[in-house]
């Protein structure tokens, strides 16, 4: 029931041909790819990219949003990192606070599959108010 965006400054990253499943495919310079997105308060927005340093130049501009989730992959260290940086450009902490890095439920998780189910596990998750935990329990 999601729609599901694909938004990359590469080309041939965002294409029908390498990710079919896709709604809609965004190519565009990264500091363009906030502006053609509608992110609104039923928008999760799940970052992926490739460095430390590219989230930290979008991240900004995902704050100015109203989306309902904002997840950043990485390592916890790398989240850390990022943070410094980003408390360096004067972003506000509770800002920061709002971001789900890493991101997803630990389910132990190794390939890209698991990894996007643990992802989506978190969404749901949040926005059906669950608690995550086993339902047998």
């Amino acid at each position: 029931g999601f729609k599901v965006i694909i938004a990359d400054d590469r080309e041939g990253f965002a294409t029908k041909e390498t990710l079919p499943d896709a709604d809609e495919h965004i190519e565009a310079p990264l500091e363009e790819i906030t502006d053609k997105l509608d992110i609104h308060q039923f928008t999760y927005v799940v970052l992926t990219t490739r460095s430390l340093d590219l989230d930290v130049e979008l991240l900004p501009k995902i704050f100015g949003s109203k989306a309902a989730y904002i997840g950043v992959i990485g390592s916890k260290r790398r989240w850390i990192e990022a943070q410094r940086k980003l408390l360096e450009l004067n972003i506000d902490q509770r800002l920061l606070d709002k971001v789900h890095s890493p991101m997803g439920l630990e389910i132990n998780a190794e390939i890209p599959k698991e990894i996007a189910l643990s992802i989506l596990a978190e969404v749901i998750m949040l926005r059906e108010g669950g608690t995550g935990k086993q339902m047998k329990d």
